[in-house]
């Protein structure tokens, strides 16, 4: 446990830094994370039209679709997509990735955009029926174009470069600002360390500023009570013992008046 107070604050503000970091991160990735699912699905469905249209045009021209999904399989790749054909009932017959095949993709929303796992990875895709019916599809089976989903760890891990600079500024803001403080306490402190040492020594007229936090200055204000009060006492402890000196050196001035002048106290005199 550090000792110095410098220290303790710089580890406190460090600490708050990096809570705050973490939290800001989560946060932020957790936005990113919804916005790139909202942008893939924009893309998706801009960049599917071309390989509909070309599914669809390969269909009424007799081509069977595992054929138009092999063509068109580079073109996919190249765009961080994946092609399927699927039966009426949503059974996969043709996957570009080769992954799927007599999977079940599951129902998609009324906007024909849904989601499925193909291993460790999500992906969003698009669908559209297919206009001609093919013998391969199950009858007017439906053309799926699909992309990578948006990953947490991945939305985060595009962060960390951001994070790791915004936490060094932080860093260098939080020794700053430690150091700051902590003059402001130990100066303070320090001087009343001195004035204690110097009224210790004997120095009984030893006062101290009264600075710093509440705290350190109550402290202070105690210390100039408590040292006005220990020399109001020893001067008047001195005065006491100066008077019982004096006395016992020239006792004369201390004697009752004698009436008859011979030293006889007046009382005895007759």
């Amino acid at each position: 446990m550090p000792r110095s107070i410098a220290t303790r604050l710089f580890f406190s503000y460090l600490a708050v830094v990096v809570v705050g970091l973490a939290a800001a991160a989560i946060t932020i990735s957790g936005l990113l994370l919804r916005y790139e699912n909202d942008q893939t699905k924009l893309r998706l469905e801009e960049l599917s039209a071309p390989f509909l249209t070309a599914i669809q045009t390969g269909v009424r021209a007799g081509q069977q679709p595992r054929e138009i999904v092999v063509s068109l399989t580079e073109q996919a790749n190249a765009a961080d997509a994946r092609l399927l054909i699927t039966t009426p009932q949503r059974r996969v017959v043709v996957d570009s990735e080769g992954t799927l095949i007599n999977v079940q993709l599951p129902q998609p929303s009324a906007s024909n955009i849904g989601e499925f796992t193909d291993g460790n990875e999500q992906w969003i895709f698009v669908r559209q029926q297919l206009r001609q019916a093919a013998a391969s599809a199950g009858g007017l089976g439906f053309i799926v174009v699909a992309r990578p989903r948006a990953v947490f760890a991945d939305t985060l891990r595009a962060l960390l470069p951001s994070l790791a600079v915004t936490g060094l500024v932080a860093l260098g803001f939080a020794l700053v600002v430690a150091g700051l403080l902590s003059r402001t306490i130990t100066r303070p402190l320090r001087d009343l360390v001195a004035g204690v040492r110097r009224f210790a020594s004997g120095d009984y007229g030893t006062r101290v500023p009264i600075a710093g936090p509440s705290e350190v200055a109550e402290m202070s204000t105690a210390f100039n009570e408590m040292a006005s009060e220990i020399q109001r006492a020893r001067g008047s402890e001195q005065a006491r013992r100066r008077g019982v000196a004096r006395r016992r050196d020239h006792p004369s001035r201390s004697a009752p008046p004698c009436a008859n002048g011979r030293g006889t106290p007046a009382g005895r005199a007759a």
